[in-house]
């Protein structure tokens, strides 16, 4: 699992409805996403939604589960018989020096391949990984406070 951390100029409420309250605007964020299409509705527990990747790959069924709006959310799903399988996780919490006048969330972002074959292919690909993860997490910080106090 790869797993980075980043410090955000926005409130968790922000970060949530710019990046993860839609489900189909993941890829504004995600580099890796092509595409995400049959969301059954925004991120909530049992969300369910198909990710079409933008190598080509997919597409991939995916759920949401373990969601705490503006606090946790995690996204998983399995391929290739359930040999292999993806699994990201979001935890935002506010930092110490965070007011209502001037905030700052940490935001962790955690993504792997699960499963026999998703730890052969993710070792074999962890600098594409990692990159997707680093590169997903900068844009959730430059969306969301670009987004801040624009409400």
């Amino acid at each position: 699992m790869i797993k980075r951390t980043a410090r955000c100029k926005a409130t968790r409420d922000t970060i949530w409805r710019t990046c993860f309250q839609d489900v189909t605007k993941w890829p504004e964020w995600d580099p890796d996403l092509k595409e995400v299409t049959d969301a059954s509705g925004e991120c909530v527990d049992g969300t369910t939604m198909t990710f079409h990747m933008a190598d080509g790959g997919g597409p991939f069924f995916m759920k949401c589960a373990s969601v705490s709006i503006n606090n946790h959310l995690e996204f998983t799903g399995r391929f290739l018989l359930g040999f292999a399988g993806a699994k990201g996780t979001f935890d935002l919490k506010d930092t110490a020096k965070s007011t209502s006048a001037i905030p700052e969330t940490e935001v962790v972002y955690t993504f792997g391949l699960t499963g026999v074959l998703g730890a052969i292919f993710g070792s074999l690909n962890k600098k594409g990984i990692t990159k997707g993860v680093e590169e997903g997490l900068e844009n959730i910080i430059a969306m969301s406070e670009a987004a801040q106090g624009k409400e």
